[in-house]
């Protein structure tokens, strides 16, 4: 198994993985959702800051990681944001996350940055499996994620 990076060519397979993806865990897609995401594809591909691998099994997208390298003044340093970090479900308990982590932190390391940062709702399979606990991070429970929606 090996991961690639996500290059313009993979746009249209990585719009149709992630709204597939939605539908079977009935998250709600909305109208237009493609053309939106198909250029935030383009902007993390193009983006010096940004960037995203993906795994693939038979000819198509597995799985993909999309990390974001962010200035922290307040931690004197950087650290990479993984923003998304998705695994189809047959594909799942194969390694393919842990070894996108590796590829996350092996990126960090050489972006100086100070930690790895994400996300993770505690009702996902993720959450529920402990993969990020698995595989070295740490839960903060003394800090708390804060989202406005506009």
């Amino acid at each position: 198994m090996n991961l690639q990076k996500l290059d313009f060519n993979d746009t249209n397979e990585l719009t149709a993985f992630i709204i597939n993806y939605k539908k079977e865990n009935d998250i709600d897609i909305k109208t237009g959702m493609a053309e939106s995401t198909n250029e935030l594809i383009g902007n993390v591909i193009s983006s010096e800051y940004s960037s995203g691998f993906k795994s693939v099994s038979n000819n198509k997208i597995s799985g993909y990681i999309i990390m974001h390298i962010i200035s922290f003044p307040m931690i004197s340093g950087k650290e990479l944001y993984i923003s998304d970090l998705f695994i189809c479900s047959k594909q799942r308990g194969k390694g393919i996350g842990r070894q996108m982590l590796q590829k996350a932190e092996e990126l960090a390391k050489q972006n100086n940055c100070t930690r790895l940062m994400l996300n993770n709702n505690n009702e996902s399979i993720s959450y529920e499996r402990l993969f990020y606990k698995k595989n070295g991070f740490k839960e903060r429970t003394v800090f708390s994620n804060f989202v406005k929606k506009l």
